[in-house]
């Protein structure tokens, strides 16, 4: 028998041993005048949704401000293509606070949790700023785009991650992707 599954037939029984066993310890009590650790599921439970939500908000608008960055990085702009880019950059940061901005509105409150109405409406707005957005920003996009090089033009295109209309993984865009396999 091999090195490799002599450790696997002994590894699992041990381990699983060990899961068990300590399923059944209970946690040692933390120090005096110490509160206890939240586990995952307290933290879950018991988190506050107006500050979860607060926090949805901020980390939306930092990946944001930090997607400008990291595609700035990435162009390694010239010094005629700067006033573009910080045109266009600054259009972009403001909007990005507009979206915070509206998206701190709609905190919920903790006594009760939005009607479907209210989740509708709440979305409808949230798509009119950022159509709002898209539109304020298209002309800085545009005479940002026709000073990018081509180069610079594909790194600018590649969407961002997350994109909910990026083509899988390895497909350029407007490009079929792989079919799925024939039965």
């Amino acid at each position: 028998m091999s090195i490799r599954k002599t450790f696997l037939l002994t590894a699992f029984p041990l381990l699983w041993a060990t899961m068990a066993c300590a399923q059944g310890v209970p946690p040692s009590p933390p120090p005096a005048g110490q509160p206890p650790a939240p586990t995952s599921e307290m933290r879950h439970s018991e988190e506050d949704p107006v500050a979860r939500h607060k926090n949805f908000c901020d980390e939306h608008h930092a990946h944001e401000i930090a997607r400008l960055a990291y595609l700035e990085a990435k162009l390694d702009l010239t010094e005629k293509q700067r006033a573009a880019w910080n045109k266009w950059r600054q259009v972009q940061i403001d909007n990005a606070g507009k979206e915070q901005a509206d998206c701190l509105s709609n905190v919920p409150t903790r006594e009760t949790k939005p009607t479907a109405l209210e989740r509708e409406a709440q979305m409808e707005k949230g798509l009119a700023v950022k159509l709002q957005n898209l539109q304020s920003s298209r002309p800085a996009l545009e005479a940002l785009y026709e000073v990018l090089t081509p180069a610079q033009r594909t790194v600018f295109d590649r969407p961002p991650h997350g994109d909910h209309f990026a083509p899988p993984h390895g497909v350029p865009f407007g490009q079929p992707g792989p079919l799925p396999p024939q039965p």
